[in-house]
């Protein structure tokens, strides 16, 4: 059983100088202070019904290495004001003819029928020990949804989250949110582990305010039985990536993988190699990744 303590993983983002490639890493007592700042602000709040305010914590969380943190202040925006223009577009979206706010970009559904006949489409059941509340299951809802266009970016449009079930009171799932774990964030002990890393009786236990990208590597873990990154790679297996934005994030290949006695083969090599039907890189114009199905069962 291959047991990865996740808290060494935390990979928040900033605007840094470019280094090799890369960015420059934030120092990590610039970005715990950062965190510990935006728990104070972000409780001030907590009962503001004023979608702006909300809004500008968000971008203030952003500037701040705080990834995760800003997409919850411009969800919470959007709760309060459901068109509110300046929150959908710092998440990526924008209206289409019918007023409606989607993600730009076009699904390839000829592609996606591929994906699916290779089983790479994903089914499972996220349970949640705790009683979860209506807000919490919203919320979460955008991790998922995020974590489905992170697997779909990372892997060069071939693998995505299709079904997704949540169930709340329950134990039984391929991701399981520990009991006492509801709200807490990373540093409160709210990252996650991998069990069985590789196999197909793969799972993650973890925190449900875990950093979407730690998702992402547990999940990467589990279905690829891909190891961690401890030698320099700006890759989402690496650890210790301190002001590293998402979008620049990358599974690592021969070119730009760090070669080292731990880590001698890069991660796109171990991809293909337990999946030969993956390529990389990826030619085809997969477009955007397909909307992820999330039923959710409330107990």
């Amino acid at each position: 059983m291959k047991k990865i303590l996740l808290l060494l993983l935390i990979i928040p983002l900033s605007i840094m100088a470019q280094r090799d490639g890369g960015y420059e890493p934030m120092d990590s007592k610039v970005w715990f202070k950062n965190n510990q700042e935006y728990t104070v602000k972000s409780k001030e709040l907590a009962s503001v019904k004023d979608a702006n305010k909300h809004f500008k914590l968000g971008e203030w969380a952003w500037d701040s290495g705080l990834e995760d943190e800003a997409w919850e202040q411009w969800q919470e925006a959007i709760k309060i004001d459901k068109n509110h223009k300046s929150s959908y577009e710092r998440m990526g979206f924008v209206q289409n003819d019918k007023k409606e706010w989607v993600r730009p970009g076009k699904v390839n559904k000829d592609w996606i029928k591929k994906v699916d006949k290779s089983n790479m489409a994903m089914d499972f059941t996220i349970a949640i020990e705790d009683d979860a509340d209506d807000d919490f299951m919203e919320e979460f809802s955008w991790r998922i949804k995020r974590l489905s266009w992170f697997i779909w970016d990372l892997t060069e449009g071939q693998v995505y989250l299709r079904n997704i079930k949540v169930v709340d009171k329950s134990s039984d799932g391929r991701f399981i949110i520990e009991k006492g774990k509801l709200t807490q964030t990373l540093l409160q002990g709210g990252g996650a582990v991998c069990y069985n890393s590789g196999r197909e009786d793969w799972l993650v236990k973890s925190g449900g305010r875990c950093y979407v990208r730690i998702f992402c590597h547990e999940f990467f873990h589990g279905i690829f039985g891909l190891p961690d990154e401890r030698h320099g790679c700006f890759c989402l297996m690496q650890g210790g990536l301190y002001g590293i934005k998402t979008p620049d994030l990358m599974l690592c290949d021969k070119k730009g993988h760090r070669e080292s006695t731990v880590t001698p083969t890069s991660c796109w090599e171990l991809v293909v190699k337990k999946y030969p039907h993956m390529v990389h890189p990826n030619k085809v114009a997969y477009g955007k990744a397909p909307d992820v199905n999330i039923s959710i069962k409330n107990n």
